[in-house]
């Protein structure tokens, strides 16, 4: 302990701006702010010399000088303190003014500067703790409801965008992460183009001499925070109109696929794809050399024991295939069959269905060991949409000579 201090002369101490050196008490600021609003305080600061004596209420503002312990810096910091304001000694006014300007374009607090015993002392004050503005929060609110209403209206409008991308092999929750993906990035782009346009026109305005010596605050922090809030009230406002999409692309009520329950021993289900007549071939073709890549278990979740093309007739096309397999791990000895069949529509469009034969392995353990090598399969169909023209015609025309 270096010495006590008279806590009377303590409470008359002020610093540059007129403001004491005693911390305000945050714990009496809420309720000293709705006493402020009323109109009987308002008068009584208007109009009574004794509201703004020392005793009065601005004087309760603050914590108590006898609840105060004066502490060196680095034992403030050892202790979890941090730096609110700091004071900067000059030697001449002029040089004080600069400086002041100079850290009021640095940081968003205020600079004073005034002559005090023969010197000149420049200080910068800065709030003990950081209050967010609380009017910012209609203008959020308005902005995820603009936003919200926009999706979902974009939602309604591409129902038949929906479907082809649930023809396509997609999942709903894939459909649904689209949408979210899509206002992801109109947010990130208004966000950037956002601060472009703000710099550059507090640009213009100030070479125009319009500021008036306002300087805007175009800190790292400061944009990064504003983008991730930005960001925020993106998602959380694309939220329901993304689950509604993933609705609408669901053939039933559940958003994510399963695997059908087996009956007989057999697993049925129409694959979420279709394809021409014309290319159904060459997509077989394609499959049979998917599956004929995992032989000897070399990659992927599944082991090919045999497979082979199926056409209905000796030259015909391919339209169908026959494989058995056995699934990963494979110390759980699962092995089955698999029958991939292309079903014409009457609407033009072939359809796939595929019946999965339990051959070895604990049926339950079977069944769940399904829904990766579906998955597989699902992912390999859209890569069929991705191949170029050459290598489509060049499997379309291997499986119509019944290679």
């Amino acid at each position: 302990m270096r010495g006590v201090y008279d806590p009377l002369r303590l409470e008359d101490v002020t610093q540059l701006d007129g403001q004491r050196l005693l911390p305000y008490d945050y714990s009496k600021l809420e309720q000293d702010w709705l006493d402020r609003t009323s109109q009987n305080v308002m008068e009584q600061e208007s109009g009574s010399s004794s509201a703004m004596q020392p005793g009065g209420n601005e004087a309760s503002r603050y914590i108590s000088a006898n609840d105060l312990m004066v502490l060196e810096n680095e034992v403030a910091r050892r202790l979890g303190g941090s730096l609110r304001s700091f004071g900067i000694a000059c030697e001449t006014v002029d040089q004080a003014a600069e400086l002041a300007d100079r850290l009021a374009q640095t940081i968003a607090f205020p600079a004073y500067y005034t002559n005090r015993d023969g010197g000149v002392n420049v200080l910068v004050s800065t709030p003990l703790i950081a209050m967010p503005p609380k009017n910012i929060a209609i203008p959020l609110i308005i902005a995820a409801m603009i936003i919200f209403t926009t999706i979902l209206n974009s939602v309604s409008e591409r129902r038949g965008e929906i479907y082809v991308y649930t023809s396509l092999g997609l999942a709903p929750t894939h459909v649904g992460a689209l949408f979210l993906a899509e206002a992801l990035t109109y947010g990130l782009m208004g966000a950037v183009f956002g601060y472009i346009a703000g710099q550059g026109t507090a640009t213009l305005l100030t070479g125009l001499g319009m500021m008036e010596g306002i300087t805007l605050n175009y800190s790292g922090t400061a944009v990064i925070k504003t983008m991730l809030l930005v960001q925020f009230v993106v998602v959380l406002s694309a939220i329901v109109p993304a689950i509604m999409a993933g609705k609408i692309a669901a053939p039933s009520s559940e958003m994510d696929w399963r695997v059908p329950e087996p009956v007989n021993g057999e697993i049925r289900d129409m694959l979420p794809f279709t394809v021409s007549p014309q290319a159904a071939p060459g997509l077989i073709a394609f499959i049979h050399d998917y599956l004929e890549a995992h032989r000897d278990g070399v990659l992927g979740a599944f082991d090919i024991d045999q497979v082979q093309l199926v056409a209905p007739a000796k030259g015909a096309p391919a339209t169908g295939l026959d494989a058995r397999l056995w699934l990963e791990p494979y110390d759980m000895g699962v092995r089955q069959t698999m029958r991939l069949r292309v079903e014409a529509a009457d609407d033009g469009a072939c359809a796939i269905s595929v019946c999965l034969h339990h051959e070895s392995g604990a049926p339950k353990v079977w069944w769940r060991l399904n829904r990766p090598f579906f998955s597989d399969l699902r992912r390999q169909m859209l890569g069929w949409r991705k191949l170029s023209t050459e290598r489509l015609l060049e499997y379309i025309n291997r499986a119509s000579s019944g290679v």
